[in-house]
């Protein structure tokens, strides 16, 4: 009986441990970001640094580069950067979910309009 309890003990302790492990990634690194804009198609590139909860980095964008902030809370990511177009300042909100090395959700381009997006992580 006491070698069925650790069996199953040992089983539960391992099945625990892999499923912290899941939640426990990190997004630092570089990303390709396809957008879906009001204006069309966009491709841009991140570079993310994660520190507990917290985001930041930079975004390339066809408008330049410019910093990124946001969040990670379990699976669920936010992301805000703000760029300069024709002398106009648009903040751009991208809400989602983290799968692994892929995100996905919905964009949001301020007055302009919204979208969706997709990411995944290069390095």
């Amino acid at each position: 009986m006491k070698k069925h309890f650790a069996s199953i003990f040992f089983t539960l302790l391992l099945v625990t441990s892999c499923a912290t492990l899941s939640f426990a990634q990190s997004l630092s690194g570089d990303w390709e970001i396809s957008l879906n804009t009001p204006i069309g198609p966009a491709q841009s590139k991140a570079s993310l640094k994660q520190e507990g909860e917290n985001l930041s980095g930079k975004i390339k964008t066809q408008f330049g580069e410019f910093p990124i902030s946001g969040t990670l809370k379990d699976a669920d990511v936010t992301v805000k950067y703000t760029i300069s177009a024709d002398g106009n300042q648009l903040t751009v909100t991208l809400k989602g979910k983290v799968d692994g090395d892929t995100m996905k959700g919905s964009a949001d381009y301020g007055s302009v309009g919204e979208g969706d997006w997709t990411a995944k992580k290069v390095n």
